[in-house]
This record gives structure tokens, C-alpha cells and sequence, in this order.
């Protein structure tokens, strides 16, 4: 039998800079090229839990590839006031497609998106030099593209630069402090409503911020109450690959720019271990 380790990528579009590195869409238009000179098949995120969850086939040679944040950028082409012209993640992925065509027939990314207008307002505030670059008007149309799924990163992040969070006491920058009843039905079930309204259905999946939760989160809440919002599974930034033992409410991401792969060499790695 066929033992499944798949890795799952994750890339912020907010991340610029001048070489593979610091820059996560030059990143995303290398690794792209390597998935497929390595003979590697980019699959839907759904592909992964249903094989986690026993309803398809274990995969092999196959990667996801995820964003978090919900920036602009992963959808809009945009003027970087530092490095120019960014090319977004879901035109970068459009001109692989184009490129290898029936090669690769399922090239998408799945992006996780911050709910909280007024969240993702002080954010582009505080974090992003006020460029309105964390709004909501793309989600319908990235999600019905096919190419850049929208999926729920938490309703506000618990982020240091938001002012108020939905956490008893207002202890920020730390998803494990979110691990009550009342914390994760602000951050998971509002987050999935809104995004909902948005994007015409409620999120299936949920990327812990700093790829953090609670026991309570993974343990409780969500085995308890993630089938009536419509979530099937979460995911860390655990630094593995997944498999058919995988738990489906902390599955793992590689994240590039960490020490998980900040080169393609490391990519390379990354692929080819999953071989072993």
C-alpha cells in the first residue's frame, strides 16, 4: 500500500524583496518551474484531506500550495512602492498554466483570509504603510476562478497591531491563548459567517495564525463543532508532511522564507524527501 506524504506550501503575498529568498512571488513562480521539472503534480487542497480522511486514493508526487493572510496581492496585480510591479500569485500561477497546459490541469492555490474589516483595516495601517491592500471586494471572484480558493485564517488574528481581539484578555500574537468556547466561536464561526457572505459559501478549512491553537481548539472545539460551520480540517505551520496518520485539525505547511526552505535547493529537499 502506498504510504501518502504529501507536502502543503505556504506563501504570503505581503512578502517582497529582490531575490528568491525575501520574495515570496518570485518564490511561487520558481517553485512552480521545480514542482514540475521534478515530475510533481500540484493537486487541489480538497485532494489532501480527502485522502487524510480516507475518501480518495493516498497521493503521490503530488504538493498544495496555500497562501495566508488574505492580501490583495495574492489575487490583484499591484505597484510595490520599494520593488515595482508585482506580478499577483494568481497570475503567476495563470501564466504557469498556460505554460505546461494539460501537464498540470489542476494549478490552483488555496488562500486563507483574514475576516475583520476593521482588523484588516488597522492592519493596512499599521503593517502595510496604509496601502489598501487587505480588502474583500476580489474574494467572490478569486473563489469562483478555480485558480485561488478563499478559506478562513481567523476572524482577527489575535494580531499585536489590532487593537481589539477576540481573546478574554486581550493577550495578542499568540493563537494558543485562544481556548474557549466563546474565543473560537468570534474567531472560527463569525470568520466563517463573514467570509460566507462574501464569497457565496462558508469556508471548508482553517489556517491557525503563526500557525498556533489551543488543545482546546484542535481537541474540543473543532471535533465537536467544525462540521456544523461547514470546516473539514485546520492547518499549522508544523513543518511536516502530511500523511494518512495526520491529524485533520492540525495538518502541516512548510512555509517559505522560515527555516523550513528559503532556497530552491531547500524546495528541492522539501520534494524529494516526501519520496522516502
Amino acid at each position: 500500500m502506498l504510504r501518502m506524504k504529501v507536502p502543503i506550501i505556504c506563501y504570503h503575498s505581503s512578502h517582497a524583496g529582490d531575490d528568491y529568498a525575501t520574495d515570496d512571488h518570485i518564490a511561487v513562480a520558481e517553485d512552480l518551474d521545480t514542482i514540475h521539472r521534478l515530475g510533481f503534480r500540484i493537486v487541489p487542497l480538497d485532494w489532501v484531506v480527502e485522502a487524510v480522511l480516507g475518501g480518495r486514493e493516498p497521493l503521490d508526487r503530488c504538493v498544495a500550495l496555500t497562501c495566508d493572510d488574505g492580501v490583495n496581492l495574492d489575487w490583484q496585480d499591484a505597484d510595490h512602492p520599494s520593488f515595482g510591479p508585482r506580478r499577483s500569485f494568481a497570475n503567476i500561477l495563470g501564466d504557469f498554466a498556460g505554460k505546461v497546459g494539460a501537464a498540470q490541469p489542476h494549478v490552483q492555490m488555496t488562500s486563507f483570509v483574514i475576516a475583520s474589516p476593521a482588523a484588516r483595516r488597522e492592519l493596512e495601517i499599521n503593517c502595510l504603510a496604509g496601502h489598501r491592500w487587505l480588502t474583500d471586494d476580489w474574494w467572490r471572484d478569486a473563489d469562483a476562478s478555480q485558480v485561488l480558493n478563499i478559506e478562513s485564517h481567523s476572524w482577527d488574528h489575535v494580531h499585536p497591531d489590532v487593537g481589539n481581539v477576540a481573546q478574554k484578555d486581550q493577550r495578542k500574537g499568540d493563537f494558543t491563548l485562544v481556548d474557549t468556547l466563546d474565543e473560537c466561536e468570534a474567531q472560527v464561526a463569525r470568520a466563517s459567517e463573514f467570509i460566507a457572505a462574501r464569497t457565496g459559501r462558508r469556508p471548508r478549512y482553517f489556517a491557525y495564525p503563526y500557525g498556533q491553537s489551543s488543545t482546546y481548539v484542535r481537541e474540543t472545539y473543532f471535533p465537536a463543532h467544525g462540521a456544523r460551520y461547514g470546516i473539514r480540517a485546520a492547518f499549522s505551520i508544523d513543518h511536516a508532511y502530511v500523511t494518512g496518520e495526520s491529524n485533520r485539525w492540525y495538518l502541516p505547511r512548510f512555509t517559505h522564507g522560515t527555516a523550513d526552505f528559503a532556497t530552491t535547493r531547500d524546495f528541492e529537499r522539501i520534494l524529494m524527501q516526501s519520496q522516502q
